[in-house]
């Protein structure tokens, strides 16, 4: 007795020509959408099923195909590129790290050149030219500077610690190329991914276009409603090139950390959803103060300094010049050689 009863309507008769009943549906508001003011499609009595689907292609063309991704070549033995293997293809084709190797090539052969006397000096002498009208001393002389106080030894020592900087400085470039081609791996990993959620996304609007064509044939929807999704669609499918000149430009940039720019494409292994590792800081603090090579490199450049700075003490020490000469005397009889020797330290 709360309610008041009302009396039930029959539903009004079937019209005889046919017509979209969903295209009510379309109020003020829709209007403004994407679509909104799309004509409805009205089909006359008696088509048949193909002049339907003639009536809805004229006014919903088909989408363009779904981009692709250029299918990536395999490896020699059938399979992809592990991080591990892109990471040796960056050690043995990276520039920088061959500038390093010879950076420590150089630093080595200083290393031996220090560690050298200085080179002798021979040569020619001839003194007392015409005395009694006679050629005087003719021969050779041999000189040679022996540095003393430990110099070489010192600058020897001071040039290793460089051979070991420069080894260091490998180690490190190794490391930066090790990490510049893991984000590199991760990028593309995380590029094809994004193109993969991209396409799948492009088919669903194409699926729910396609869906929504059926029903507006059957007068099931308004033709505002189709048009929405074609919007989106399209959208789907600049979203999903982007993603591919993404991809595309992800592994470009792996390929020129490796040192191969012009290296095709070529399929990677792993998932951009791998567990991440876990490490103890206290641990890996400890590790990084001890084995990182800015600390190890900091360290030796102290040593060096000081054997430098040694160095520098002992160098006002003067070093020996012996001075050997060996002639044939033509000026007296019996002309037999004589021997010259002089040896001289610098003046201070």
């Amino acid at each position: 007795g709360v309610f008041p009863k009302v009396p039930l309507k029959e539903d009004p008769p079937l019209a005889k020509e046919p017509k979209n009943l969903m295209y009510d549906r379309l109020t003020d508001k829709t209007k403004d959408l994407p679509g909104g003011n799309a004509p409805a499609i009205v089909f006359s009595v008696g088509w048949t099923q193909a002049q339907r689907e003639k009536a809805i292609k004229k006014q919903f063309p088909a989408l363009p195909a779904v981009p692709k991704l250029p299918e990536p070549q395999l490896t020699a033995d059938g399979g992809a590129l592990t991080l591990t293997d892109l990471q040796q293809i960056a050690l043995r084709t990276n520039p920088l790290i061959r500038q390093a190797h010879l950076d420590v090539e150089a630093a080595r052969g200083l290393a031996l050149q220090a560690k050298l006397y200085p080179n002798p000096n021979i040569g020619y002498e001839s003194s007392t030219i015409n005395q009694g009208q006679t050629p005087g001393q003719q021969g050779g002389f041999l000189e040679q500077t022996f540095v003393l106080w430990g110099k070489i030894k010192i600058a020897h020592e001071a040039a290793l610690r460089d051979v070991q900087i420069s080894e260091q400085k490998l180690k490190q470039a190794e490391s930066d190329l090790q990490v510049q081609v893991r984000s590199g791996y991760f990028a593309v990993l995380s590029a094809k991914k994004n193109f993969d959620t991209n396409k799948a996304l492009a088919h669903l609007t194409d699926e729910l276009y396609n869906v929504l064509l059926v029903q507006m044939g059957v007068g099931e929807v308004a033709a505002y409603e189709p048009k929405q999704i074609a919007v989106l669609a399209w959208q789907a499918r600049g979203s999903l090139t982007q993603a591919q000149n993404r991809y595309l430009a992800a592994w470009k940039q792996l390929a020129a950390t490796l040192g191969t720019p012009t290296m095709p494409l070529t399929a990677v292994e792993g998932q951009i959803d791998m567990p991440v590792p876990h490490f103890e800081h206290d641990q890996v603090f400890a590790y990084v103060l001890s084995n990182h090579t800015d600390v190890i490199s900091a360290q030796l450049g102290v040593e060096k300094g000081r054997l430098l700075a040694r160095l520098a003490e002992v160098q006002p020490l003067p070093d020996v010049t012996v001075h050997v000469a060996v002639q044939k005397d033509y000026t007296t009889p019996p002309f037999g050689a004589v021997a010259n020797v002089s040896v001289a330290l610098p003046f201070p």
